[in-house]
């Protein structure tokens, strides 16, 4: 079971950073006018997939679940206000700052990607200690 549901999610991902790469890859073509479309798509459809997790999370069964979406509520504010400073004033960061600050975003992307697999293999070893022997070596087989 624990296979089957983390594969469907495994697929998912796969799929979103193959677009993240075709898509940082292509932007790099585009002239500031299709960047800046391109941009206001990419914000709309993170404001979407944020409000969608959001739903999800808190009307999860999980009390954990709940946690982390206000846990993941409050990182979202600090970063929309970090932008907004980030942005306005004489704080306005230069393009090589942009630039650092999207490499330190992938790395936090691959840091989440390292804590996903770490509560996998956690959640995979915690099924198995609750499944009787035999059915783990016939999902072993299968």
């Amino acid at each position: 079971m624990a296979y089957e549901l983390l594969s469907v999610k495994l697929c998912e991902l796969d799929e979103k950073f193959e677009r993240l790469h075709g898509r940082i890859q292509r932007s790099q073509t585009f002239d500031r006018s299709v960047l800046k479309q391109e941009t206001q798509l990419v914000r709309r459809e993170c404001e979407e997939e944020e409000q969608i997790l959001s739903r999800r999370l808190r009307f999860s069964r999980s009390e954990m679940a709940g946690r982390i979406s206000k846990i993941y509520e409050k990182v979202e504010e600090t970063v929309r206000k970090a932008r907004e400073e980030m942005e306005s004033g004489q704080g306005r960061l230069s393009s090589e700052d942009w630039l650092l600050l999207a490499e330190y975003s992938l790395d936090f992307a691959k840091q989440a990607a390292d804590r996903a697999l770490l509560i996998s293999l956690e959640a995979i070893g915690r099924q198995a200690d609750t499944e009787p022997p035999e059915q783990m070596k016939m999902e072993e087989t299968t």
